[in-house]
């Protein structure tokens, strides 16, 4: 009885709608992310679709209640956005690394970016916390990044390597390389808004499942395969 309730009860709060969940336009990352929970949702029987915003609006958009909660973000998002709630089970680790045109640079830690002309993208938040003390220029997206780093009116860029490394080959800047090491090492994972604090506990067990079997790594690897294999077919 217990069980027929709890599923009555999530479906008159999901309705017949799917679920709408935001995330960051431009992130390899979180396109990664999208296809990680859509499996989990999917073998959960609810239905989901995913919108691609500008970072840091997607992030304002979630907490606000305008769509279903966010795609993948770092742990410590719900300081800032308290409207958002964490699903217990990491969905992708990122590393930020700095990318720059002058590849005798070398960037060793975050304090190596004092006095620098360097550019990070609005609303990658662990990367802004990072570098809080140190002045800095916003870019919108990391395609506009990217273009800024290139055209060379930026110096430096500091981002997440996967989606940088995928925006870099995607553009055909081969001007840009990574110099650094990983500044910072961040686990994320999927937030919903409060209004859906019941799917916590139903999506949970699905994304461990996925993760002690290793189909998350399996995703991760087909798409920047498919991704990558795609791309250069166009070229």
């Amino acid at each position: 009885m217990k069980i027929i309730m709890f599923l009555l009860c999530l479906g008159l709060i999901l309705g017949a709608k799917p679920l709408v969940f935001s995330g960051a336009k431009g992130s390899v990352g979180q396109h990664i992310a999208a296809k990680i929970i859509q499996k989990a949702y999917d073998r959960a029987g609810i239905d989901v679709a995913f919108v691609w915003e500008e970072a840091q609006d997607s992030l304002v958009a979630s907490n606000k209640g305008l769509n279903d909660g966010q795609i993948s973000r770092m742990e410590a998002i719900s300081n800032q956005f308290s409207n958002l709630i964490k699903v217990p089970v990491s969905t992708l680790t990122i590393e930020a690394v700095a990318f720059s045109k002058n590849s005798e640079l070398f960037i060793e830690k975050w304090s190596d970016l004092s006095g620098k002309d360097f550019m990070v993208v609005r609303g990658v938040k662990f990367i802004e916390f990072a570098t809080k003390d140190y002045n800095k220029r916003y870019a919108k997206s990391f395609d506009e990044a990217m273009q800024q780093l290139h055209d060379g009116k930026v110096d430096i860029v500091v981002a997440p390597k996967i989606v940088g490394l995928y925006t870099i080959f995607d553009k055909g800047f081969k001007d840009i390389s990574v110099v650094s090491l990983a500044l910072k090492s961040i686990d994320l994972f999927h937030f919903v808004h409060k209004k859906h604090k019941v799917l916590v506990s139903k999506i949970t067990p699905f994304l461990k499942d996925m993760k002690k079997h290793s189909e998350m790594r399996a995703i991760r690897e087909n798409h920047l395969i498919s991704k990558l294999h795609n791309r250069t077919k166009q070229k």
